[in-house]
């Protein structure tokens, strides 16, 4: 069955024809889910430790896991550069939103504990703003690939795709809602949704890197993600794409 499976995952991969910016923005992301599973087995689960804990107890687990996020961010910048000059409202929301996932991120690294034991406002404001940032630039992720959620017949696998990444974005938005409030609550059993939603974004990101490229080159449609590659060349500095005023007048002699 496992074999099954993963002949299926190959087949698919390869139809999706990934290029050289896909395929190492998911190798970086399957390596962040290998990465958060092994923490999450080894001291997560067995000792009821938020991620919080293992960044604060853990040298290099904080180290990783913010080469991983800034990662993550630096991808999804490349990806919406795509959007400067085709929907340039869009790339604003989605610049800011990435900046406040950062900002977030370090805010949450600053300080965890006060003095008294407890989790820090500073921390828990943190990661507030560092889960809205991440969602909101996401949720604009997922608005981009609209027309895969729209035009089912056309592209199977894409539409698929697509809906996959819907399904991983509101499972993470739920586990998301559920962290935060037992965080602001102060619940022992928080650190569970925690882990669990720092998942579920990263397989949503690679799923999306799978659907969608980070070439930041690459020309963009909000109306039709399938795109083409736009190529000047230096010796002729003719666009390879055939407009309709490219081809030749014919004449057509009535009989």
């Amino acid at each position: 069955m496992l074999k099954y499976i993963w002949i299926m995952l190959v087949r698919t991969m390869m139809k999706l024809e990934l290029d050289s910016y896909q395929v190492a923005a998911n190798i970086i992301g399957i390596l962040q889910v290998v990465f958060i599973g092994v923490y999450y087995g080894s001291y997560g689960q067995p000792e009821s430790k938020f991620v919080s804990d293992l960044l604060f107890e853990i040298a290099p687990y904080k180290v990783l896991m913010t080469v991983f996020v800034v990662m993550q961010c630096i991808f999804c910048f490349m990806f919406i550069f795509r959007l400067l000059h085709t929907f340039t409202l869009l790339f604003w929301i989605q610049t800011v939103s990435i900046i406040a996932c950062v900002a977030g991120w370090i805010t949450l690294n600053t300080k965890y504990l006060s003095p008294d034991g407890k989790t820090s406002d500073t921390h828990r404001y943190g990661t507030l703003v560092f889960m809205i940032g991440m969602i909101s630039y996401f949720a604009c992720l997922l608005y981009c690939i609209k027309s895969f959620l729209i035009n089912i017949s056309r592209d199977v696998i894409g539409t698929m795709i697509a809906y996959l990444i819907a399904v991983l974005l509101v499972v993470t938005f739920v586990l998301g809602i559920l962290f935060i409030v037992g965080l602001f609550n102060s619940e022992s059993n928080a650190w569970m949704f925690e882990h669990s939603a720092f998942m579920t974004i990263v397989l949503a990101h690679i799923a999306f890197f799978s659907l969608e490229s980070p070439d930041p080159w690459l020309p963009f449609s909000i109306e039709d993600p399938q795109y083409q590659r736009i190529q000047e060349t230096e010796t002729s500095g003719l666009n390879p794409r055939i407009a309709p005023s490219d081809l030749p007048r014919m004449s057509v002699k009535g009989v």
